[in-house]
């Protein structure tokens, strides 16, 4: 189901997760030629989906990845109990940081 609230969606996304965290699956998918992305919650009972091609929702978005990876790698127990800034950090310290030294090649 198509949800036009960002919120619903959230709400019922991480809802969705917490009832059944191994059998729960979450796809990102970029559609470049129309400008959209979607994004979709499933348990194979209940399909949650949001679309938007505004940027302005991607800050919303990302938060909710980073949400989402720590529930996921720490579980429901230990991501509910740790504070968003740190959820947040600590998804971006696993993002490996490009070398300054290197230069990097022209394809083309």
């Amino acid at each position: 189901m198509y949800l036009r609230s960002w919120e619903s969606f959230a709400s019922q996304a991480e809802e969705l997760y917490r009832k059944d965290p191994l059998g729960t699956r979450y796809l990102m998918k970029y559609r470049h030629c129309d400008g959209k992305l979607e994004l979709k919650v499933t348990d194979d009972r209940t399909c949650l989906k949001f679309t938007t091609d505004q940027q302005s929702d991607l800050q919303a978005i990302e938060r909710f990845n980073n949400r989402f990876f720590a529930l996921m790698a720490r579980g429901v127990e230990g991501a509910d109990s740790m504070d968003p800034k740190e959820v947040e950090a600590s998804t971006q310290a696993a993002v490996p940081q490009q070398h300054k030294g290197r230069k990097q090649r022209r394809r083309g």
